[in-house]
């Protein structure tokens, strides 16, 4: 038993999906690490991903974004809104997508889904956003 780790192209944006034992596929949890988009990448906290995971019943596209300096913003933003159209191009129903992250990556997620609309793209349903230690004003 345990995880499984697949290292996976999204769009050109490099992801991984990890797959605790016993999920199948269905549910999606689209996860995008925090790390003020400087740091931070897909192993960061692939333990807690796995958790996570393991509750939900589902498994994690965990997406490796671009960071900045080296890639100023929008660019991370813009590599979270290719995995999500590759996971819609692969047939993935967006009712079976959860948006996560945590931390300033967070705040982006709540953007990113109001602003699915206006895009054409089709929102997921649930975007699910963990900010420890802070309260949502």
């Amino acid at each position: 038993m345990g995880t499984l780790v697949e290292p996976v192209e999204t769009n050109g944006v490099p992801a991984e999906w990890v797959t605790p034992a016993g999920v199948a596929g269905g549910r999606v949890l689209l996860y995008l690490h925090g790390g003020a988009y400087q740091i931070g990448s897909p192993a960061t906290l692939r333990h807690m991903i796995a958790l996570l995971c393991g509750v939900a019943r589902a498994r994690a596209l965990s997406v490796d974004y671009r960071l900045a300096p080296e890639h100023p913003f929008p660019a991370a933003v813009d590599d979270a809104v290719a995995a999500y159209r590759w996971l819609l191009a692969a047939g993935t129903d967006p009712a079976t997508i959860a948006i996560a992250g945590i931390r300033r990556a967070a705040a982006w997620r709540w953007r990113r889904w109001r602003r699915c609309g206006t895009r054409a793209i089709r929102c997921p349903r649930l975007p699910c956003c963990c900010r420890p230690g802070r309260t949502w004003r």
